[in-house]
């Protein structure tokens, strides 16, 4: 199955560039369970496209555990989505987890 899911993936990028989409989008391909033991840490993320120029391209970036939310929050800034003020989206998800982007992940 998830060699399907990944040849899958492959088309939808193939056809994104084919259009000349890819550089200003994000794709996300992402297991539901990390690994090995299946726990909701460590759950790998495949995340393709620049968000139009916000993240950064052809990096591993292995975030340490940091919780999902964090990550989501720099997703939904990178597709231009902002809070009223104009700063990025940093409340994303559970209120009691650290809120914010991953400025890692960001160019």
């Amino acid at each position: 199955i998830d060699r399907l899911h990944m040849q899958m993936f492959k088309h939808l990028l193939d056809k994104m560039d084919s259009y000349g989409i890819l550089d200003q989008s994000i794709a996300v391909l992402t297991n539901d369970l990390g690994t090995p033991t299946h726990a909701y840490r460590d759950v790998p993320f495949i995340i393709v496209g620049g968000g139009d120029g916000i993240l950064k391209q052809g990096e591993f970036v292995d975030l340490g555990g940091v919780a999902h939310n964090k990550l989501l929050s720099t997703l939904i800034s990178a597709t231009g989505l902002r809070t009223a003020t104009g700063g990025y989206i940093e409340d994303f998800g559970d209120v009691e987890l650290e809120n914010g982007v991953q400025d890692e992940m960001l160019a």
